[in-house]
């Protein structure tokens, strides 16, 4: 649990911070160059990435997600089998 709650920290406070310097926060960041602006967009980007890092955290840290995903996929591959 801790370390899902670090990871959404630190995903979400980069979001946090530039949607609170401007309403537009896109136009905010296509307005800077270099490195400014591609720092920006990454960080509009990091509340993306919260989730997709949640599904390798919950896959590596908690045996019943494993076993239900497994379950999902081979019922999804029988369903779909020719």
């Amino acid at each position: 649990m801790f370390v899902l709650t670090v990871t959404a920290i630190v995903t979400y406070v980069p979001y946090a911070v530039m949607s609170s310097l401007a309403d537009d926060v896109l136009g905010y960041c296509l307005k800077m160059k270099g490195w400014k602006m591609n720092s920006c967009m990454i960080a509009l980007l990091f509340a993306n990435v919260n989730s997709i890092v949640n599904t390798f955290i919950y896959s590596f840290c908690n045996p019943t997600f494993r076993v239900k995903c497994r379950q999902f996929f081979l019922s999804v591959r029988q369903r779909f089998k020719v």
